[in-house]
């Protein structure tokens, strides 16, 4: 396993002109449809992040949305990676700390 410095996968999203975050949310069952209501969004799948790991769960889409909600410059998580998937701990808090 090969996490990348936390600094190259910022790097990577703000080169998408993102550059602050002032929420994060991991979404869970039922909330999906709150992206609908995002103003803005840049839509990375996790495939495409440096560092994250690709969920393989069904209905898990392995999203990293950002964007502003009401005023509030906000990122969401589409999706999350588990243990039972293969991944390690520090691969599945990895794209926590991102969003932190």
């Amino acid at each position: 396993m090969n996490i990348l410095p936390l600094e190259n996968t910022i790097e990577f999203i703000n080169r998408d002109g993102v550059s602050k975050v002032d929420l994060g949310v991991i979404l869970g069952s039922g909330l999906g449809n709150l992206i609908d209501w995002i103003e803005n969004p840049k839509v990375f799948k996790f495939r495409e992040i440096p560092g994250f790991v690709e969920s393989t769960a069904p209905s898990h889409a392995g999203k990293l949305i950002l964007g502003e909600f009401k005023g509030v410059n906000i990122c969401l998580m589409q999706g999350r990676v588990h243990l039972y998937e293969g991944h390690s701990p520090g691969q599945i808090a990895f794209p926590i700390t991102v969003m932190k």
